[in-house]
């Protein structure tokens, strides 16, 4: 019971948790997708002649009949 310890009555492996080896996300596995999203939003903003924060909200809050 060494390897255990107590904390508010519960009792907590220490070999619970912790890094694995080749577990989680890849590094640099969505950055290409999010680089080639923001140019392309900067690309369109540029087209409408505005910034990119007012042609997101012009999308997003724009009226479509």
């Amino acid at each position: 019971m060494g390897a255990n310890k107590k904390e508010s009555g519960k009792e907590y492996s220490s070999n619970w948790g912790g890094r694995r080896p080749g577990q989680g996300r890849p590094k640099g596995a969505t950055s290409v997708s999010k680089e080639s999203e923001k140019t392309e939003l900067e690309r369109r903003a540029k087209e409408a002649g505005t910034t990119v924060s007012k042609f997101i909200h012009s999308l997003l809050f724009s009226e479509k009949n």
